[in-house]
């Protein structure tokens, strides 16, 4: 049978249950066989270890968790799919046919910052239900929580500087829209691409109003392109000044600057796209300023990063803001999250079965968990994963947002989920802030021990 082009070459909503993999329906086959559809399942979501050059992360993607878990259905043409494959019996068909999710979610709020071990997400719910959500929300944290976890350093070394960003070099469309989700959430300023304004509905005071190289070289000379497009966007241009050379660039755009002035306009900023940024945005702020023109600011562009931002303002570089695509876009410097969602503990007929797994350097932890963080001066000083019936001094971080298959919680909007982030980073040490590689304390309680021996001494 021939292949066929697929409608979209995007993943539909109807398709995300059937990521999971098919051996997943299998299990639920099983488990229905055997009569263990009532069971409940608490199952922990969370990252094992830190990336080696991340000293914290921060928690997004609990709104696509929430919403794709409230409307998770399966479509027939799939389930038909996997009953030709012969994963499938009558009562496993009808259990996806009449698929409502009727469990409990428990979250960290979006925008929280978390450490290794700790279960952001806690599901409990009976067990196929809770099962057959494992890769969503494994790939749900991840794709959203590594942007917002290398944008946040982003926006710690900008010290305040513009923050401009646009969806390319992506390695999908969807983690496109994602990462610029979470650049707005971390303090990014501004999102070239409209989709993202028009999908979240933000509307951004001061669109910035650019031009490319290849509309330079679409002209007869760069002067008539510069010209041409601080005519169309007076005040607010941005003239990229490297298509040729920096120093007839700068020239240039000064008899734009000169041009404008007669007619009481302006332009908004220059744009330093490529070179050694250090010398050619001094060069060019001095340039601007003996002409007068010292409002006119200067952006930053050629594949920037945090490292890179905290070395020009250490140098005392004059600029405004960045734009920065390629190293956020793919996190390039630490673009894997080893999450993983972990069965804890299994209720049947009333009979609580704490259960972990004890692989070398994979280890789970057992039971109903919490996450409690200690402050100290306003600073988070230390966190503790314990039991969550256990006394455990600090402020309990995993809240509910669906009780027994109903949203319990008021999700905010981005405005509220960014301010939020701001605030969590200001409760940082400053340790944690610097690029400097700084490991805080996460302990794990004493309740949690002794129940992690109990579990050990039944199956070791």
């Amino acid at each position: 049978m021939p292949s066929k082009f697929p409608k979209s070459y995007l993943a539909l909503d109807e398709e995300t249950p059937f990521l999971e993999p098919a051996t997943s329906f299998g299990i639920v086959r099983a488990w229905l066989k055997h009569g263990k559809e009532d069971a409940t399942a608490t199952f922990d979501l969370l990252v094992r270890e830190m990336p080696k050059i991340r000293n914290f992360l921060v928690f997004t993607g609990l709104e696509e968790m929430v919403q794709t878990i409230l409307n998770w259905r399966y479509s027939e043409k799939y389930v038909k799919i996997l009953e030709e494959w012969g994963y499938l019996d009558r009562s496993t068909k009808k259990f996806l046919k009449n698929f409502k999710f009727t469990g409990s979610l428990y979250a960290m709020p979006e925008g929280s910052v978390f450490f290794q071990g700790e279960p952001v997400v806690k599901i409990v719910a009976p067990i196929a239900q809770a099962a057959l959500l494992y890769n969503f929300l494994v790939n749900a944290l991840c794709t959203n929580t590594i942007f917002s976890s290398k944008c946040i350093r982003v926006r710690l070394a900008a010290e305040g500087k513009q923050l401009v960003t646009g969806a390319i070099r992506g390695h999908a469309m969807e983690s496109m829209i994602k990462y610029m989700r979470g650049a707005y959430i971390t303090g990014f300023d501004f999102m070239l691409a409209p989709v993202f304004s028009e999908k979240y509905g933000v509307r951004f005071p001061r669109p910035f109003k650019g031009m490319h190289h290849h509309f330079v070289k679409s002209f007869s000379s760069e002067l008539e392109s510069m010209s041409a497009i601080a005519k169309v966007f007076p005040n607010e241009a941005n003239l990229i000044l490297d298509t040729y050379d920096m120093k007839s660039g700068i020239e240039n755009a000064l008899r734009v600057c000169r041009e404008m002035k007669k007619k009481k306009k302006g332009i908004g900023a220059v744009f330093i796209d490529s070179g050694d940024l250090a010398k050619w945005a001094r060069y060019v702020r001095n340039r601007l300023d003996q002409a007068g023109f010292h409002k006119v600011r200067i952006m930053l562009a050629s594949d920037l990063n945090e490292w890179k931002i905290r070395d020009l303002i250490r140098k005392k570089v004059p600029f405004d803001g960045c734009m920065l695509v390629t190293e956020p876009i793919t996190s390039a410097d630490a673009p894997i999250l080893e999450a993983v969602y972990k069965v804890a503990q299994i209720e049947e007929e009333g009979i609580v079965r704490p259960t972990m797994k004890f692989s070398p350097k994979k280890m789970s932890l057992p039971g109903d968990k919490q996450v409690y963080r200690i402050f100290k001066d306003g600073k988070m000083q230390k966190d503790t994963i314990g039991l969550d019936k256990e006394y455990i001094a600090g402020k309990k971080l995993l809240v509910p947002i669906i009780k027994n298959g109903r949203l319990v919680y008021q999700l905010p909007t981005l405005e509220t989920i960014r301010d939020y982030t701001a605030a969590q980073v200001t409760r940082l040490p400053e340790q944690l802030k610097s690029l400097a590689m700084y490991r805080y304390p996460v302990s794990i309680s004493s309740g949690l021990k002794c129940l992690v021996r109990v579990v050990a001494s039944e199956h070791l």
